[in-house]
């Protein structure tokens, strides 16, 4: 019931990461007991800490947020949800159990109809309680389940690219005080590292970029081997190549086919040779030699 983090930095640092990475919207979630149940929602977050004996979260909240250990876990939830808006950032309130825990799983009583911890009853109590504190908050944006995608992350920012369609990742979090019994448990798929100081991984962060700027004027050829530049020149004509439709092409000053890619010695955007296409723009009968996933792009219609 308690946000995540705060034991480790600031409560105003953290969401002040969140904007400066380029997020505009996160997904707070809330148990149904805190808004229906007074023995939860009233609890002090000092209280709740001492319930569990997370001296060591006790102590990291005590020095980088003392505010809250006075705090019930309602207010502190009011208080995460009115820092977001202060900085610009609107929120998703997810709600994913009843019984505060970890979730999900088949046996933990909170999935579905006539489980021991879900009333469908209470559930749109919760549902309707949190409706009416949030209603007017200039932050509050829904209350809604979200999809949750891992795998084939090139393909997924290509289609979210093309169709500007609004995405979500998982997870912001670095580490919980407390999930299954373990302490302090790092979180693989933070965008921040376990102490929520840096970002866990910077290389895939720049990778979002695309999804989160709008892009602006035309690439030319620069021969092979070269980078390609951005130009009030739109002499270069770009071609969608390749049977993955994700291969963009244009000729050279000798009428050659190149293709874009990103440079593996220093990430930067150059033309070179197609892989796996040929220069008649087919695909080749064999490729087993070639990985062309750093020749893969998708032309955004949204943004140009």
């Amino acid at each position: 019931m308690i946000a995540e983090g705060l034991e480790k930095q600031p409560l105003d640092d953290i969401i002040k990461k969140i904007s400066e990475y380029g997020f505009n919207c996160v997904r707070f979630t809330w148990a149904t007991y805190m808004f229906t149940r007074p023995d939860y929602g009233s609890l002090r977050v000092s209280e709740s800490l001492d319930k569990y004996e997370l001296a060591a979260a006790r102590d990291g909240i005590a020095k980088n947020n003392p505010q809250v250990l006075n705090m019930t876990v309602l207010e502190l939830h009011r208080a995460v949800v009115d820092e977001l808006g202060k900085n610009g950032v609107m929120v998703v309130l997810d709600n994913h159990v009843s019984r505060p825990d970890w979730c999900c799983g088949d046996n933990d009583g909170n999935g579905f109809f006539g489980d021991a911890d879900f009333d469908p009853r209470e559930w749109l109590q919760g549902l309707a309680q949190v409706a009416t504190t949030y209603k007017d908050h200039p932050a509050y944006f829904s209350n809604k389940l979200v999809f949750e995608a891992h795998w084939y992350i090139t393909c997924l920012l290509a289609a979210v690219a093309e169709t500007d369609v609004d995405w979500a990742l998982w997870a912001l979090q670095g580490s919980y005080i407390l999930r299954q019994g373990k302490l302090n448990l790092d979180e693989s798929y933070g965008v921040v590292d376990i102490n929520w100081d840096h970002p866990r991984n910077l290389t895939f962060l720049n990778r979002l970029q695309i999804l989160q700027q709008i892009n602006q004027g035309c690439l030319g050829v620069a021969g092979d081997g070269a980078v390609a530049s951005v130009s009030e020149d739109c002499s270069s004509k770009w071609k969608i190549v390749a049977s993955s439709g994700l291969h963009l092409a244009a000729q050279d000053g000798k009428g050659e086919y190149l293709c874009l890619e990103v440079n593996a010695s220093d990430s930067k955007l150059v033309t070179k040779n197609c892989m796996c296409v040929g220069n008649d723009l087919a695909d080749l009968p064999t490729c087993a030699d070639q990985d062309p996933e750093s020749q893969w792009f998708k032309l955004v219609p949204a943004n140009v």
